[in-house]
């Protein structure tokens, strides 16, 4: 066992604080994106346009250079049904074919030649383009003139709008590792840091050199530790059992999935800090195990309950806080009595709610897992506290703090 290089994970950690920050309501999907890169896999985010994906995927490859300083090399590009392999690969070489006879491509610059990529619309590719991709993505070759050549590419990131459900399609779709669903940012406080945000971007450059950076040794550094963590079989009954329990809900993982989804483990288990390989750290499988947006819930919910049952209740207690807010805001339609009432109501139940995340919190520490859902919920139920005492009982929120919610 190789253990942990402590500074660059607290390194990859910072970068993590940072963009949390910088890409509201995206906490989920920067971590995963991390973990991704420690495991060198690739990750889809599915959502409409302008949901911040191309936004997210530059951020990532600017904050990771090359030992010397230089910026790895990255590729963009963004697909819909006439774009032709040429687009990816390159054009043909013209003058090889005229001076040797030779058919290859002229890869400068171009996915073969890059360390990150960004592959924007990615099933909105048509069939040549996407088998094109496959054995880059999967066995890191390109093939020049039918020789199979390595490639230095690290991970991919996919951007869609929609998941093709064709069979033809399938095995690209396996190719993806981790798959997440994103949506436009929903809280108005979120939404007008966003928007002051762009607007500062636009007069100046945020991308100024005051933020963290991690280089690619070090990420490879970060890789061969993690692959080389102990599992202990307890952890491994536990996976297997996982495997069993989806396959009863009609989810069968294939082969190379369950390879790929202990990679993932293991990086996630690195990125924990964990210097063996937890049950909480097997919650990342949630975003590799499903295929249709339909089995999301059911993966999310078999996963979860197994290893990270803190979690799982944390996304129903969301929703909980969810729709407080939600009686909150009928609330002040109605006169001021009745307002003071239901405030006072609203008040008490988000105060159990933030009462049974203690605990919560406690034990998903202890196995491993995550907490920053569970941190969601508490600053969810701050949030609407502080709204509440503001907004019907004129209390600061210094006065908030101390005020009891039984």
């Amino acid at each position: 066992m190789t253990g942990i290089s402590e500074s660059i994970r607290k390194k990859i950690q910072q970068i993590i604080v940072e963009q949390t920050k910088t890409h509201k309501e995206r906490a989920e999907v920067v971590e995963d994106v991390w973990s991704a890169i420690i495991a060198r896999q690739h990750l889809l985010m599915l959502g409409k346009g302008g949901s911040g994906k191309s936004y997210l995927t530059r951020d990532v490859a600017r904050r990771i250079n090359r030992q010397d300083g230089t910026p790895v090399a990255y590729f963009e590009v963004a697909l819909d049904e006439t774009t032709t392999p040429d687009a990816l690969s390159g054009p043909p070489d013209i003058r090889s074919m005229v001076e040797d006879g030779v058919t290859r491509r002229v890869t400068t610059g171009m996915f073969p030649e890059c360390d990150f990529a960004f592959l924007d619309e990615f099933f909105n590719g048509n069939q040549p383009v996407i088998h094109h991709t496959m054995p880059m993505l999967n066995e890191r070759i390109f093939h020049n003139n039918a020789a199979p050549t390595e490639i230095p590419l690290w991970s991919a990131f996919m951007g869609t709008n929609k998941l093709n459900a064709d069979a033809d399609m399938a095995a690209a779709w396996d190719r993806v590792h981790r798959r997440h669903i994103i949506g436009y940012v929903q809280q108005p406080e979120n939404i007008q840091a966003l928007i002051i945000d762009s607007v500062e971007r636009k007069t100046q450059d945020y991308f100024d050199g005051s933020y963290t950076t991690v280089s690619l040794e070090e990420i490879k550094v970060a890789h061969e530790e993690a692959m080389n963590l102990v599992v202990p079989q307890a952890v491994w009954d536990i996976f297997l059992d996982l495997l069993e329990s989806l396959k009863r809900e009609g989810i069968e993982v294939s082969t190379r999935r369950q390879v790929e989804g202990m990679t993932a483990v293991l990086a996630t288990a690195w990125l924990n800090g964990n210097e063996q390989v937890k049950v909480g750290d097997l919650a990342v499988l949630r975003h590799m195990y499903w295929s249709l947006q339909d089995e999301l819930p059911k993966v999310r919910s078999v996963i979860l309950e197994a290893c990270n049952p803190g979690e799982k209740r944390a996304l129903e207690l969301l929703d909980d806080v969810k729709g407080l807010r939600k009686e909150y805001n009928d609330a002040k339609k109605l006169d001021k009595v009745k307002v003071n009432a239901s405030a006072i109501e609203i008040f008490k139940r988000v105060g159990r709610i933030n009462d049974e995340v203690e605990p919560l919190r406690e034990s998903a520490e202890l196995a491993g897992g995550g907490v920053k859902r569970l941190d969601s919920v508490l600053a969810e139920c701050e949030l609407l506290k502080a709204d509440i005492a503001s907004e019907v009982f004129n209390l600061t929120p210094e006065q908030v703090k101390g005020l009891g919610t039984r």
